[in-house]
């Protein structure tokens, strides 16, 4: 799932404000925190049990093209390693920084 936040051209303060709170939460860490506490709650670990899961990826073109443009540290999921074809395991994703809150503790 690719999750962007569009703003009105004639906005260009609030898309510089959004993009700097964007940058200075993945800096300092609270953002991570924020998705471990509201997403990846104990019950998500528990159903998805993602060390134990196959990673299947279906290419899509379009969404591939959208990645191009999007820093790789905006991205929960490493994209690029799943269409490079080196993660193949869940237990990989588990060792990605933005996915580690959703395997077992």
């Amino acid at each position: 799932m690719l999750v962007f936040f569009y703003v009105s051209r004639s906005n260009p303060l609030l898309a510089e404000a959004i993009r700097v709170g964007f940058e200075r939460a993945i800096e300092d860490g609270s953002y991570q925190r924020l998705v471990d506490r509201m997403i990846f709650t104990p019950w998500l670990r528990d159903q998805l049990k993602l060390e134990n899961r196959s990673v299947v990826v279906v290419l899509n073109p379009a969404a591939a093209t959208a990645l191009m443009d999007v820093d790789p540290r905006h991205w929960m999921v490493p994209w690029g390693d799943l269409l490079d074809g080196d993660i193949s395991m869940g237990r990989d994703l588990c060792e990605t920084y933005s996915l580690h809150g959703l395997c077992t503790r």
